[in-house]
C-alpha cells in the first residue's frame, strides 16, 4: 500500500488495529499518541522514536523512520508503517 506523494500536508487514511485515522501524517501520529498508553509524558518526536522502537522490537522489522521536524519524522514513519 502507497499513499503516493509524498507530501507531509496531504490528506491520508490509515486503518491500524481497528482504529481509522484520518488526516495528515502528524495528525495520525498525534492521534495514536492521544489513545497510546502510558506515553503522555513523551514530545511527539520521542513518541515517533519510540514507537518506531517497539515496531522493530515485536515485528522484527526494520524502520528507517527520518526527520529534523516532527511533522518530517510522522511522515516518514507512516510511509515506513505502509511500506512494511
Amino acid at each position: 500500500m502507497s499513499w503516493g506523494a509524498k507530501d507531509q500536508d496531504e490528506e491520508r487514511r490509515a486503518r491500524l488495529r481497528g482504529h481509522a485515522f484520518e488526516g495528515t501524517p502528524r495528525q495520525i501520529v498525534e492521534a495514536m499518541h492521544y489513545i497510546a498508553f502510558w506515553q503522555e509524558n513523551r514530545t511527539l518526536g520521542e513518541y515517533i522514536d519510540w514507537l518506531g522502537d517497539q515496531v522493530e522490537r515485536l515485528e522484527e522489522t526494520p524502520l528507517k523512520v527520518e526527520g529534523a521536524t516532527d511533522e518530517e519524522k510522522a511522515a516518514s514513519f507512516i510511509d515506513e508503517m505502509l511500506r512494511t
